[in-house]
């Protein structure tokens, strides 16, 4: 589904019809860059806009929140020596917030 995304987008812009979006992310600066060279300016911002949330897509697949609430867990160990600790987040910060005050267990002083 996202190489066919990926496939629409190029072949939108600017027609490179001889652009393959490789499946191995690593691969990416040199097979795909030379093709998104060839966009136009706008045409750039929006295949790399696409190919940076791909990739965030790809990385978060092997997020554990249990390792990030543990992580929480040694900042606020960390912190708590100074005092009071509070805990906020934006976005996906907030989402690991709300996870930490739900769960009596993980994130507390």
């Amino acid at each position: 589904m996202v190489l066919l995304f990926a496939a629409g987008i190029l072949l939108a812009c600017s027609k490179p019809t001889d652009t393959i979006i490789p499946s191995d992310m690593s691969k990416w600066d040199s097979e795909l860059a030379p093709a998104i060279n060839k966009l136009s300016e706008e045409d750039k911002k929006l295949a790399t806009g696409y190919l940076m949330r791909a990739k965030m897509g790809e990385l978060f697949k092997t997020f554990s929140h249990d390792a990030a609430l543990l992580e929480m867990q040694a900042a606020v160990n960390a912190a708590a020596a100074g005092g009071k600790v509070g805990v906020t987040g934006y976005c996906f910060g907030g989402a690991n917030t709300w996870r930490s005050a739900a769960c009596s267990r993980c994130v507390a002083v």
